[in-house]
Protein backbone atom coordinates (compact mmCIF):
# COMPACT_ATOMS: atom_id res chain seq x y z
CA UNK A 1 0.00 0.00 0.00
CA UNK A 2 2.93 2.31 0.74
CA UNK A 3 4.22 1.75 -2.78
CA UNK A 4 0.87 2.75 -4.19
CA UNK A 5 0.88 6.00 -2.21
CA UNK A 6 4.46 6.70 -3.30
CA UNK A 7 3.58 6.15 -6.97
CA UNK A 8 0.53 8.42 -6.68
CA UNK A 9 2.69 11.12 -5.09
CA UNK A 10 5.32 10.84 -7.83
CA UNK A 11 2.64 10.99 -10.49
CA UNK A 12 1.15 14.11 -8.89
CA UNK A 13 4.58 15.79 -8.76
CA UNK A 14 5.16 14.89 -12.42
CA UNK A 15 1.83 16.33 -13.51
CA UNK A 16 2.46 19.56 -11.61
CA UNK A 17 5.92 19.82 -13.17
CA UNK A 18 4.57 19.29 -16.69
CA UNK A 19 1.78 21.81 -16.13
CA UNK A 20 4.28 24.43 -14.94
CA UNK A 21 6.56 23.68 -17.90
CA UNK A 22 3.66 24.00 -20.36
CA UNK A 23 2.64 27.30 -18.78
CA UNK A 24 6.17 28.69 -19.17
CA UNK A 25 6.36 27.67 -22.83
CA UNK A 26 3.07 29.42 -23.46
CA UNK A 27 4.50 32.67 -22.14
CA UNK A 28 7.71 32.35 -24.17
CA UNK A 29 5.92 31.86 -27.48
CA UNK A 30 5.98 34.90 -29.74
CA UNK A 31 4.12 35.50 -32.94
CA UNK A 32 6.27 36.57 -35.86
CA UNK A 33 4.45 38.56 -38.53
CA UNK A 34 5.69 38.01 -42.08
CA UNK A 35 7.03 40.95 -44.02
CA UNK A 36 4.38 42.19 -46.40
CA UNK A 37 5.72 43.28 -49.74
CA UNK A 38 4.28 46.34 -51.38
CA UNK A 39 3.73 44.60 -54.70
CA UNK A 40 1.20 41.80 -54.99
CA UNK A 41 1.73 40.93 -58.62
CA UNK A 42 2.53 37.39 -59.65
CA UNK A 43 6.12 36.47 -59.07
CA UNK A 44 6.68 39.42 -56.76
CA UNK A 45 8.47 39.47 -53.42
CA UNK A 46 5.27 38.57 -51.57
CA UNK A 47 4.69 35.48 -53.71
CA UNK A 48 8.30 34.35 -53.13
CA UNK A 49 7.93 34.82 -49.37
CA UNK A 50 4.64 32.98 -49.29
CA UNK A 51 6.04 30.01 -51.24
CA UNK A 52 9.23 29.58 -49.26
CA UNK A 53 9.18 26.58 -46.92
CA UNK A 54 10.52 28.71 -44.06
CA UNK A 55 7.23 30.63 -43.96
CA UNK A 56 4.85 28.03 -42.61
CA UNK A 57 2.31 30.54 -41.35
CA UNK A 58 -0.48 32.27 -43.22
CA UNK A 59 0.33 35.89 -44.04
CA UNK A 60 -2.35 38.49 -43.54
CA UNK A 61 -2.63 41.49 -45.83
CA UNK A 62 -5.03 44.18 -46.82
CA UNK A 63 -7.60 43.06 -49.41
CA UNK A 64 -7.71 46.56 -50.87
CA UNK A 65 -4.33 45.82 -52.50
CA UNK A 66 -5.96 43.08 -54.59
CA UNK A 67 -7.71 44.04 -57.77
CA UNK A 68 -11.13 42.73 -58.70
CA UNK A 69 -9.54 40.53 -61.35
CA UNK A 70 -7.18 38.97 -58.79
CA UNK A 71 -10.07 38.21 -56.44
CA UNK A 72 -12.07 36.64 -59.29
CA UNK A 73 -9.06 34.53 -60.32
CA UNK A 74 -8.55 33.32 -56.74
CA UNK A 75 -12.22 32.40 -56.41
CA UNK A 76 -12.15 30.52 -59.75
CA UNK A 77 -9.04 28.59 -58.67
CA UNK A 78 -10.57 27.68 -55.31
CA UNK A 79 -13.86 26.59 -56.91
CA UNK A 80 -12.00 24.45 -59.46
CA UNK A 81 -9.90 22.84 -56.71
CA UNK A 82 -13.00 22.16 -54.61
CA UNK A 83 -14.77 20.63 -57.59
CA UNK A 84 -11.78 18.35 -58.26
CA UNK A 85 -11.70 17.25 -54.62
CA UNK A 86 -15.44 16.57 -54.71
CA UNK A 87 -15.10 14.54 -57.93
CA UNK A 88 -12.31 12.44 -56.42
CA UNK A 89 -14.20 11.93 -53.15
CA UNK A 90 -17.38 10.76 -54.84
CA UNK A 91 -17.30 7.08 -55.58
CA UNK A 92 -19.65 5.61 -58.11
CA UNK A 93 -22.50 3.99 -56.26
CA UNK A 94 -24.90 1.38 -57.51
CA UNK A 95 -28.38 2.73 -58.17
CA UNK A 96 -30.88 2.17 -55.39
CA UNK A 97 -32.99 -0.31 -57.33
CA UNK A 98 -29.96 -2.52 -58.04
CA UNK A 99 -29.09 -2.66 -54.34
CA UNK A 100 -32.70 -3.53 -53.50
CA UNK A 101 -32.70 -6.30 -56.12
CA UNK A 102 -29.51 -7.72 -54.69
CA UNK A 103 -30.95 -7.64 -51.17
CA UNK A 104 -34.13 -9.38 -52.35
CA UNK A 105 -32.07 -12.05 -54.12
CA UNK A 106 -30.11 -12.76 -50.92
CA UNK A 107 -33.35 -12.84 -48.92
CA UNK A 108 -34.77 -15.36 -51.41
CA UNK A 109 -31.67 -17.53 -50.98
CA UNK A 110 -32.11 -17.49 -47.20
CA UNK A 111 -35.82 -18.27 -47.58
CA UNK A 112 -34.91 -21.19 -49.86
CA UNK A 113 -32.43 -22.51 -47.29
CA UNK A 114 -35.05 -22.21 -44.53
CA UNK A 115 -37.59 -24.07 -46.68
CA UNK A 116 -35.02 -26.74 -47.53
CA UNK A 117 -33.96 -27.04 -43.90
CA UNK A 118 -30.41 -28.11 -44.71
CA UNK A 119 -27.53 -26.15 -46.19
CA UNK A 120 -24.18 -27.38 -47.40
CA UNK A 121 -20.91 -25.54 -48.08
CA UNK A 122 -21.92 -24.74 -51.66
CA UNK A 123 -25.12 -23.06 -50.50
CA UNK A 124 -23.20 -20.97 -47.97
CA UNK A 125 -20.55 -20.04 -50.56
CA UNK A 126 -23.24 -18.84 -52.99
CA UNK A 127 -24.93 -16.89 -50.21
CA UNK A 128 -21.64 -15.34 -49.14
CA UNK A 129 -20.82 -14.26 -52.71
CA UNK A 130 -24.25 -12.67 -53.09
CA UNK A 131 -24.00 -10.96 -49.69
CA UNK A 132 -20.57 -9.56 -50.56
CA UNK A 133 -22.19 -7.37 -53.22
CA UNK A 134 -24.37 -5.65 -50.61
CA UNK A 135 -23.46 -2.52 -48.66
CA UNK A 136 -21.92 -3.26 -45.22
CA UNK A 137 -25.06 -2.51 -43.19
CA UNK A 138 -27.25 -4.62 -45.49
CA UNK A 139 -24.70 -7.43 -45.41
CA UNK A 140 -24.71 -7.35 -41.61
CA UNK A 141 -28.52 -7.54 -41.54
CA UNK A 142 -28.52 -10.51 -43.92
CA UNK A 143 -25.89 -12.35 -41.88
CA UNK A 144 -27.84 -11.63 -38.69
CA UNK A 145 -30.96 -13.13 -40.28
CA UNK A 146 -29.03 -16.21 -41.36
CA UNK A 147 -27.52 -16.62 -37.89
CA UNK A 148 -30.93 -16.32 -36.23
CA UNK A 149 -32.37 -18.93 -38.60
CA UNK A 150 -29.52 -21.32 -37.83
CA UNK A 151 -29.79 -20.72 -34.07
CA UNK A 152 -33.52 -21.37 -34.17
CA UNK A 153 -32.89 -24.65 -35.97
CA UNK A 154 -34.60 -23.60 -39.20
CA UNK A 155 -31.39 -24.30 -41.16
CA UNK A 156 -29.13 -27.23 -40.39
CA UNK A 157 -25.60 -26.58 -41.56
CA UNK A 158 -22.26 -24.99 -40.77
CA UNK A 159 -20.55 -21.99 -42.26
Amino acid sequence: MKILYALCGLQLVGIVYLAAKADNTHEDATVVEPPIAAETSRGGAFADAALSPANNHIPSFDTAALSEEDIRRIIREELAAAQERRAVAETPRAPQHVAEQQRRAVDRQIDFLIAKGVANETDFAQLQMAAAKLPPDERQAVMNRLTRAMSAGDIDGRF
